[in-house]
């Protein structure tokens, strides 16, 4: 299923959720694009143009987003295992509560991206570019890494590496980013008063 500049313009003017299971977008212009709990299973969006697409709760079970431009998209609680994102760039995305298990992030470009309690269990991260991003509250279990991914800190990963000083704010070395107006750079929320804090 391809589409005409039409036939987009048309398409990305209706009142959604819009129902889209395996459509081609491969190369196309979509900025600030509005796909907001669309069913997008399957679509191919490679090479695709979509800063600040909105994506929120979107179905995105196995898209294909090689080498598409997502800068400051929104993908907040997407619906996306097994996607591949791989050689995109999500600099400054919006991925809160986002389901990314088994999602392919090789060489994808990450920086500042906010992947607060994401699901990203067995996700490729291998030679993902992390710089600066937020990982507070993601689940990385069997999350796969090599020596070139650049974890958030700006350095590279390396066995054995604790992620959970990334993830979890009551790490001793819990790490957040200095420069301002990241979501990494601000404070965790505090834990409800009276709550015990695991040692």
């Amino acid at each position: 299923m391809e589409f005409t500049r039409y036939q987009l313009y048309d398409l990305l003017n209706r009142p959604g959720p819009l129902w889209l299971v395996g459509a081609d977008f491969s190369g196309a212009s979509l900025n600030d694009a509005g796909f907001k709990e669309a069913n997008l299973q399957e679509a191919n969006f490679s090479g695709a143009d979509l800063p600040m697409a909105d994506l929120q709760g979107a179905k995105l079970y196995q898209a294909n987003f090689t080498g598409a431009q997502l800068t400051w998209a929104n993908l907040t609680a997407a619906q996306a295992p097994w996607a591949n994102f791989e050689n995109a760039d999500l600099a400054r995305a919006l991925c809160l509560d986002a389901m990314l298990g088994v999602a392919n992030f090789q060489n994808a470009y990450l920086w500042g991206i906010n992947l607060q309690n994401a699901f990203l269990r067995k996700a490729n991260l291998k030679g993902a570019r992390l710089h600066e991003a937020n990982l507070l509250g993601a689940n990385l279990e069997m999350a796969r890494f090599d020596e070139t991914t650049i974890l958030p800190d700006g350095k590279p990963w390396s066995e054995p590496v604790d992620m959970a000083r990334f993830t979890d704010p009551r790490h001793s070395d819990f790490w957040r980013s200095s420069e301002e107006g990241l979501p990494s750079h601000e404070p965790p929320p505090e834990e409800p008063a009276g709550e015990n804090r695991k040692s």
